[in-house]
């Protein structure tokens, strides 16, 4: 699994952008526990054989993380893949295995359920501290199909910015060194390397829209209007990410100073209020903002909190309307009036 940059040109090319985006967004820590999520397939291979020569530079203790969701008749082979891997590298394995097709329930959004549990694992990892660090293997492709799937569901400047190369959770924090890298390039890598890796058959089921993106929509634009798609999609997503950081600080300024927090009259559920008239009179870009951040502040959650939502409380807030208007979704009742907006969390 080892080579050293000298050996080829991709070699060389691989490993000097990794170690440009560990350095530039300080992914790592000296000493940083690293665990690596491999599930077998090309790219997290590569990131494995990646990081195994770039950790010395930060004296990192690498470990493998994978996780067998149960899907597929062959994810036990890609776990015995994964832990072989592992111990022939030397490393320790950290693995779990679910049967969410046993779990899931009518409407259920299997690719949300598998990636909350796989989520939930990383951070049971990273609380526990047998990791400071989960390293996964987003590739630049990647970050082009999110991009073009939120911009398709109408998301917002954050939902633009696409995958973030670091991600903050309890205990660490989960890296992506591989947003510069391309699938094709990786899997050049592997074979002159001789690294074998799985291959997910459900990569190839056009029913899910990432896969459809992948298989149908960027090879479409990459034919018909731009080759370099990808590359420019994820530059674009680099932007809106720089953007993202600065208008999320400013918005949590101004949202600390506007909202405020009682209880209602029987001390049961948390009230946050914010005047209509201070809202208002912010641009409306940061206004959308602001009310975004007392939803979350009340929820702890904007999942389901689509734009068309936002943009309905804030239309709200303009109008000369000045009975009270409601909107209710989920656990919330939200509520503008004269004086004010409110935001309750129903029992």
């Amino acid at each position: 699994m080892r080579s050293t940059p000298e050996e080829n040109t991709v070699s060389g090319s691989v490993l000097a952008k990794v170690a440009a985006c560990l350095r530039q967004h300080q992914l790592l820590t000296p000493g940083a526990r690293l665990g690596v999520a491999v599930s077998g397939g090309a790219d997290s291979v590569a990131l494995l054989c990646a990081l195994q020569q770039l950790s010395p530079e930060w004296a990192a203790e690498l470990s493998v993380v994978h996780v067998d969701h149960g899907l597929r008749p062959q994810s036990r082979c890609d776990a015995e893949f994964v832990a072989s891997l592992a111990a022939r590298s030397g490393l320790a394995l950290h693995s779990r295995t679910l049967r969410l097709a046993q779990q899931m329930q009518p409407g259920d959004n299997l690719e949300q359920e598998a990636r909350s549990a796989r989520y939930g694992f990383f951070d049971e990892l990273l609380s526990s501290g047998a990791v400071t660090h989960i390293a996964t293997a987003h590739t630049a492709d990647d970050q082009a199909e999110t991009v073009l799937m939120r911009l398709l569901r109408g998301s917002a400047t954050r939902g633009l910015a696409g995958i973030w190369p670091r991600l903050s959770r309890p205990g660490g924090c989960i890296i992506r060194p591989f947003l510069k890298e391309s699938r094709s390039e990786l899997r050049v890598w592997l074979r002159e390397m001789g690294q074998p890796w799985c291959e997910d058959e459900s990569n190839l089921d056009v029913s899910r829209m990432r896969s459809r993106i992948r298989h149908e929509l960027l090879p479409l634009l990459q034919e018909r209007f731009a080759a370099g798609v990808v590359g420019v999609l994820a530059a674009a997503a680099e932007i809106a990410r720089q953007d993202e950081e600065w208008l999320e600080a400013e918005s949590s300024r101004v949202a600390a100073a506007l909202w405020s927090c009682d209880m209602d009259d029987d001390g049961q559920s948390a009230i946050w209020r914010a005047s209509r008239s201070a809202l208002r009179g912010l641009p409306e870009a940061l206004c959308r903002r602001v009310v975004r951040e007392g939803i979350q502040a009340c929820s702890s959650s904007l999942r389901n909190v689509s734009s068309e939502k936002i943009l309905q409380l804030v239309s709200w807030l303009h109008d000369a309307e000045r009975h009270p208007r409601h909107l209710r979704f989920r656990d919330l009742d939200l509520m503008v009036t004269s004086r004010e907006i409110t935001i309750r969390h129903l029992k």
